[in-house]
Parts: structure tokens; sequence; C-alpha cells
């Protein structure tokens, strides 16, 4: 639980530290996105409902609606590619006239735009088919089509930027597709139709031939037929159908000829035909008022005229009245003659005919029965085709219209800005982990610690370097201001590390060796190493500092001593001239001594620093102070303090705050780690921290910004 805790805290830390950064992305995310949603253009989606019943609707068959089955689901499935098919589309294209319309019209694109600007190719907008197709590729592209769950609604949506028109065109969709959809049916019940219509008339010359052959059969045997059977009432039966196809054949003539005067208004010949008396009067009076019209002057001419058309007028009526009545003469002798052909065939069968003669005669029949059986078959599937054809319905029907959105579609406002300030929490809060733990400068003490795995010691301030002096004359000349007060800390630190580890205890023959470095320049290491001395020295200590850093030397500079090239002579010489008590120079703070490095070093250094002259120096030192501190260059860059690190009883490693890289940092302590005799510990310093601990004010009046140090 404690241990859980531990990372809670840490966690909490790290974004209390990074919270500036996290507030930065979110801000930047969500107003990116603000402004990119409040420029775009609002776009609305209609949608209409439309259900798709499983089976075809048959008024003619109304329980067929409720007949149910596997592919229901294929049926929807089907249903919703012919939704979304050129042909329907098509039919909304037209209907809505959107070839002209300014949003699903043909438009100039933005690459033709582009290229008209750059003067490569003038665009042209596409006509005929070609603007067409782009038309339908617009309303495709504004359009979707889904079925609801598992149901058989399907949902026609159509988005625009004008909400009347998304509306409008949603709902004119669903009606094309349902009018084509009840145009298909009639079509294809016509197309059937139509084939059986063909097929009736086959049907009809087949009953008719049978029926035919029959009767021919019947006529040419009827004398055998009564001389095998020896019945007079078949031979009566022939007889009277004789007379009555005599009959016929002058009622049909008559009629033929009456009809064909009546079409032709020959009423000489209609009168001739019809032997009617009423006729004969009118035609008389028509032939008289003719022949007076001929003699007649224009002005009673006028009057004869009108008196002939009531004559011819009247001669019509009545004339179509006889013609009736022989059409109806001609109906009853067909009926009479197909009474008495049932009853001869009736009788004929009935009689004891020879085998041969009676299986003729049954097999003529039962073909005119089966042809007659398959024509009315046809009949009555074609009359119910033509009533099917004006009687369809569509299959699917619209259940809810298309209403005019109130809310946009797209951009949705509000979870677009819900949605860019979550995901650039997320990424602000990455970023952090990100920067924290990989990139990003060390910015306080608990940061420095979970990074390195180290211990701080203390976090000093960031503050100006004053015209003249350095920072650390401020722990002689202010030595309870914040700077001073944190190289306390260092040291005190610096002490329970070595008696924890073993290295001082009361009594201890020989100098401690703290060696303080850093992963790049400029971290402010040879200020900490030198207020660190003076630290020790104001404590009653007798304190070597030695500036290994040959190749950039800067303590004598910081502590107001006049330069010297004495150690870099005795470490390049074999037999070095001096002894080391020429090198040691007295510092300002009692008890601190100091070893500079003079002027800077233009050849490699390592070999000196590695050398038995500067193993000779360290020992005596050990041998005469109490705390010797090794100002040493940054093991980044270069290699000499990993030769330093071995004469190191602790490490102090400074970093500098918001600017040390946390991968260099790294880095340089595996090197240091590497380069330690055993397990010498090592401490962090925060060094130019810009929130520095408020437990005393600095009564220096300069912000500490950099040490070139």
């Amino acid at each position: 639980m404690e241990e859980a805790d531990f990372e809670l805290r840490r966690v909490l830390g790290l974004l209390q530290r990074q919270l500036r950064l996290i507030l930065i992305v979110l801000v930047v995310g969500v107003g990116a996105t603000a402004l990119v949603v409040f420029s775009l253009t609002p776009v609305y989606q209609a949608s209409t409902l439309v259900e798709v019943q499983p089976r075809d609707r048959n008024l003619l068959d109304p329980s067929g609606d409720f007949n149910t089955g596997a592919s229901d689901m294929t049926r929807v499935a089907s249903e919703l590619e012919i939704m979304r098919s050129d042909a329907t589309i098509l039919g909304v294209v037209k209907k809505e006239a959107l070839t002209s319309d300014t949003e699903f019209g043909p438009k100039i694109g933005f690459l033709d735009r582009m290229l008209a600007f750059l003067q490569i190719r003038q665009p042209v907008l596409p006509d005929g088919d070609a603007a067409l197709r782009r038309v339908l590729q617009n309303f495709d592209r504004a359009s979707s089509v889904s079925q609801v769950g598992l149901s058989s609604i399907v949902s026609m949506s159509v988005r625009s930027t004008d909400r009347n028109r998304a509306a409008e065109l949603a709902n004119a969709w669903a009606q094309t597709y349902i009018d084509a959809q009840v145009s298909a049916k009639i079509d294809s019940t016509l197309n059937a139709r139509n084939v059986l219509q063909a097929r009736l008339g086959q049907a009809r010359a087949a009953m008719v031939a049978a029926e035919q052959s029959l009767d021919t059969y019947i006529d040419g045997n009827l004398a055998r037929i009564v001389g095998e059977t020896g019945r007079a009432d078949v031979a009566d039966l022939g007889g009277n159908l004789r007379d009555l196809l005599a009959e016929k054949n002058v009622l049909s003539g008559r009629f033929n000829q009456a009809e064909a005067g009546l079409r032709q208004k020959n009423w000489e010949l209609l009168t001739n035909t019809l032997q009617s008396d009423a006729l004969r009067e009118l035609e008389r009076q028509r032939e008289q008022v003719a022949a007076t019209l001929e003699k007649a002057a224009e002005g009673p001419a006028v009057n004869l005229r009108a008196e002939l058309a009531g004559i011819e007028q009247r001669l019509g009526q009545v004339a179509d009245q006889a013609v009736a009545d022989l059409r109806r003469a001609v109906s009853d002798n067909q009926s009479r003659e197909t009474d008495l052909r049932q009853r001869l065939r009736t009788a004929v069968l009935s009689s004891a005919l020879p085998a041969d003669m009676l299986g003729e005669i049954f097999d003529m029949q039962q073909s005119a029965e089966l042809g007659r059986q398959q024509y009315q078959t046809l009949m009555s599937r074609t009359q119910d085709l033509d009533a099917q054809a004006t009687l369809q319905i569509a299959d699917s029907r619209i259940i809810s219209p298309a209403l005019a959105p109130e809310q946009p579609a797209f951009p949705n406002t509000l979870l677009s800005l819900v949605g860019a300030g979550v995901i650039s929490l997320a990424a602000g809060v990455g970023l952090a982990f990100l920067r924290e733990n990989l990139v990003g400068g060390l910015l306080t003490e608990d940061q420095t610690e979970a990074v390195l795995k180290l211990p701080v010691a203390a976090a000093t301030p960031r503050l100006r370097k004053p015209p003249q002096g350095s920072l650390a004359d401020l722990m002689l000349t202010s030595p309870l201001s914040q700077l001073p007060e944190a190289i306390r800390r260092i040291r005190v630190t610096i002490d329970q590390r070595l008696r924890r580890f073993g290295l001082e205890a009361e009594g201890q023959k020989g100098a401690i060796v703290v060696m303080v470095t850093s992963s790049t320049a400029n971290e402010g290491k040879s200020t900490i190493s030198l207020s660190l001395a003076r630290a020790y020295g104001a404590s009653h200590k007798n304190v070597c500092l030695i500036d290994c850093d040959l190749r950039r030397p800067s303590i004598e500079a910081m502590a107001g001593l006049p330069s010297s090239d004495r150690l870099l002579a005795y470490l390049s010489e074999d037999q070095p001239a001096i002894g080391t008590a020429e090198l040691v120079v007295r510092d300002t703070q009692p008890g601190v001594y100091i070893i500079g490095a003079g002027e800077r070093a233009d050849v490699p250094t390592d070999h000196l620093i590695g050398g038995p002259n500067f193993a000779r120096l360290l020992n005596q030192a050990r041998a005469r102070f109490d705390v010797v501190i090794l100002d040493t260059p940054p093991v980044g860059p270069v290699a000499d303090g990993l030769y330093l690190a071995g004469y190191a009883d602790l490490v102090l490693f400074v970093v500098m705050s918001g600017r040390t890289s946390q991968t260099e940092a790294r880095l340089a302590l595996g090197h240091l780690r590497t380069a330690l005799r055993g397990h010498e510990p090592i401490v962090a310093v925060l060094n130019g921290q810009e929130r520095a601990s408020a437990r005393y004010k600095s009564s220096y009046g300069y912000s500490y910004y950099s040490d070139p140090s």
C-alpha cells in the first residue's frame, strides 16, 4: 500500500510540475479545434424511415402479406442495394433537378481552381453524361442507407448545408424508391400478361381446331352412325343442325352486308339487306329531298340540307337498331347451334357405336375438353394479371418522413470540443511524461530524484551573477541568503551519506575526497565546488579545492586569485621541479586552500589527470587536509572526469534546472558508476532552480541566471 501511495505521489507530483505544459497543450488543442469547428459550414442530416415488407404485397391475395420466412433479411439487403443504386438516385436527380442545384450540381473542383490560378489549365464544367455522373457522385457522397438493427426498417439519410433541403431530398429519395418499386411491379405484371396473351391465342386456336375436328367427324360420319345404331333421333338432330347451319349462313351474310352498309352509310344497300319498311320510307324521303336539293336555290337549300341531315340521322338510328336485332339473331342462332351440337354429341356417344369409331370420337372430345380448360385457365390468369396491373401497391412504405433537423450533424460543436479537450489533455499528459522522463529538463528535486534515482542534496536558487566577484562570494558576504543555506544543506547531506556508507568516522585519518561534476558544461559545478569548500572552511575544517578542469579552469578567477600554470607544469613534468606545497594558495575564507589550473590547456589533459603526478598530489592532499574537493570537467564531453572518479569517496552530480537533458544526465551517471572504485555514493544537486525554497529570502539583489563555469 505504501509503495502504491508513493507511486501515486510521484505521478501527482509529475502532473503538478508539468501543469503548465499540460494547460498549454489543452488550450492550444481546444482553441485550434474551436477555430476549425466554427469556421466550417454546418451540414444537416435528415432521415426518412422506410419499412420494407419481407413479401410482395398483393391486394388480390391479402393473406400473402403475413407470410414470413428465412429470406426476410435477404429481401431487406436486396432492397438496400436497390435504394442506393444509380437508377434510383437518377430518379431523384431528375425529380429534384439536381443537375442545376448549386450544392449537388457539377462544380469546378479545388484542383482545377489551383491549376487555373497557376495558369496551367483552364477549368471547364462537365456537361451531358459527365455532368450527370458528377451529380450522381455528389449525391452518393451526401447520402447513406442503413438497416435499423435487425429489423425491416431502413433509414435513408441525406446531408445538405440547407436543413430544409436535406429533408426534401430524403423524402424525395424515399418516394422515388417506392414509385420505382410500384412501376417495376406493374411492368413485371404486364410483361407476364403479354406472354399469356400470346399463349392465349394459340390455346384458342387449338381449342377451336379440336372442336371443329370433332364436329367435322360427326357430320361426315352421321349417315354411318345412324346406319350402325339405327337411332332416328340422331338423324333428326343432324337434319335440324343442317337447317340451322343454312339459316346461320343466311343471317351471317345479311349481318356482314348490313355492317358494311352502315359503315359506308350506303342507305340503299342497308334497305335492300335489312328489308325494313321504315328504312324504305326514310330512304324514299331522303331521295326526294336530295333530288329537290339539287334544283333548289341558295336560300332554300340550307333548310333542305338540314332536313336531309335529319333524315340521314334517323336512317342511321333505324339501321343501328336493325343491325343490333340482326346481331342478336346471329347470336341466338350460334347458341342454338352450340346446344344442338352438344345434344348431337351426347346422343352419338350414348349410342352403341363400333369400338374404333367410339375411340376416335372419345379422343377428339377429350382433346377439345382439354383445349377448352387450358384456354379458360389462361383467360382467367390473363384477367387476373390485368386486374393486378391496376391494383399494384408498393411492398415498402414510409413510416416516418424526414423533418428539417434543428442541429447540424457536422460539425458537432460540443462533441468536437469535448473530444478535443480529452485528446489534448491526454496529449498534454503524454508530453508531460515524455518531458519529465525523456527529453525535458529537470525542474524540481522530486523529479530529479525520480528520474536519476539519486538522493538530491539541495536545490540552489537561480541568481544573476553579480557585476564583480562570483556567486560563491555570497558564502562570505551574505551567509544567511538562499544560496549559502543550500550549500550548507549539501555539506550536511555529504556528511550523512559518507557516514551511512562508512567512509567517515571519528578520528579517521586522511581526507575525504568529494568529486563535483556534471553531465555537460555551464551547469554551475565550479560555483558549487568553491561554495562547498567555503562552507567546510566555515565549519573549521581544512579544505583543499583542486581545479581539475584543465581545459577550462575557472576556480582562480572565481575566487579572485591570480592565475598560475604551476599545476599544469607540475603534472606535465616527469620529475616536477616544484613541490606540492608551492601549488596551494590560501582563499579568503579561513581553512580553504585552492590549487588552480591557470590558463586553459590546448592539449588533451586526460593523460595528465590519470598520471602518477596527480595521484601523488592527491595522496599528499589527503594526508594534509580534512576534505579534498575536486572540481572536474563534465563527464559527458571529455574523459578527464572518468579518471578522477576513481579517487572519489563521494560524487556530487550537478544538474542545471530546466536545461540539463535527462538523457544526457542518465548517460553521464552510467559512465560515472562504471568509473567508480566500488559503490561510492552519488548525490545530486539541482542548480539554478527558478522557484527556490522559500525557507529563506535572499538579501542579495541579483537574480542568478547562469554560471558560465
